[in-house]
């Protein structure tokens, strides 16, 4: 199992962008508070951030 999660490293940053997507996603239809939407968002972006890139040799 833990060999197969190995492989997903190359798509951590699509992978955290999707996700910031859906939950902004389902906050918009469940939460009407606009700050939970805003925080959401940070995250997902501080999430995209924090994912270092491959470095090109």
């Amino acid at each position: 199992m833990v060999d197969k999660l190995k492989g997903l490293g190359k798509y951590s940053k699509f992978l955290v962008a999707a996700l910031t997507v859906v939950l902004a996603g389902l906050a918009s239809v469940y939460g009407d508070n606009q700050y939970v939407q805003l925080a959401i968002g940070i995250a997902g972006a501080l999430g995209v951030y924090a994912v270092p890139n491959r470095q090109v040799k």
